[in-house]
């Protein structure tokens, strides 16, 4: 059976390019501290070579992933027509971007510099994090207005005015899926919903 929701609000809460040796890397200040902020940190190098982040791959693995990717652009193969008459490059450029590919390599195939994108790329995700569990204002669901369609006898979301003349909404599958803040339809302001789910 569906989970039910409870109104008890709880407590307020506060082209052409070959294998090249990657560029100077990136550094970290000495000492302890927060890391430095990268170029790339918001971008998952590891993904653009086909590799997850986590568990760290061997320097062998991403070598062996960038040639395999750049080779995919390689002036020999673009060269190539199909019997279509289209070109090899052509067929893959929305695959490979080599660009791309060559800025994955530059950043990963040095240790040091790696180590400085991995540093500076969790310090991103975790500010990510933060910022997608932020809010500015707090309400019970009993404070919201419930909106029924047809004849249902279940409301199929909620309402309640944000300060901006907008509202915030929410709805019954989002209460069940666990979402807790929502985003004003008229503003950026984020609030938080305060409802529990009851496990039947």
């Amino acid at each position: 059976m569906p989970a039910e929701i409870s109104h008890r609000p709880l407590p307020q809460a506060a082209s052409t390019l070959p294998l090249r040796q990657s560029h100077p890397p990136f550094t970290l200040d000495g000492g302890a501290g927060p890391a430095q902020r990268h170029p790339c940190e918001h971008v998952d190098l590891y993904a653009r070579l086909g590799l997850a982040a986590s568990p760290p791959p061997s320097a062998a693995d991403i070598r062996l992933a960038y040639r395999a990717l750049i080779l995919q652009a390689h002036p020999d193969r673009a060269a190539a027509t199909t019997t279509s008459g289209a070109t090899v490059q052509d067929q893959l450029a929305g695959d490979v971007d080599a660009r791309e590919v060559n800025e994955a390599w530059e950043v990963l195939a040095d240790e040091e510099s790696r180590a400085a994108y991995d540093a500076a790329r969790r310090a991103y995700l975790s500010r990510t994090r933060a910022i997608n569990t932020a809010f500015a204002v707090s309400h019970s669901l009993d404070d919201f207005e419930p909106h029924f369609i047809d004849d249902d006898d279940e409301p199929a979301y909620y309402t309640h005015p944000c300060r901006c003349s907008s509202e915030f909404r929410i709805t019954v599958d989002q209460l069940e899926h666990g979402v807790e803040i929502v985003t004003c339809d008229g503003c950026s302001e984020r609030c938080r919903v305060e409802y529990e789910v009851v496990e039947e």
